[in-house]
């Protein structure tokens, strides 16, 4: 199987600002992804079920 690449060799995607749904930021791996989002200046929303 042949790897695939999503964009040409040398080049690089450019990021823009986001807006982000994070399911389970009450969690230990979604509080630090929030807190990376916050930092890189995403917009971003929680969905969050603490009783499933």
């Amino acid at each position: 199987m042949r790897a695939v690449r999503p964009w040409p060799s040398g080049s690089q995607p450019t990021l823009s600002r986001a807006k982000t749904l994070l399911t389970g930021a009450a969690g230990f791996i979604g509080s630090h992804v929030a807190q990376a989002l916050e930092a890189a200046g995403h917009e971003w929303s929680v969905s969050t079920c603490r009783r499933c």
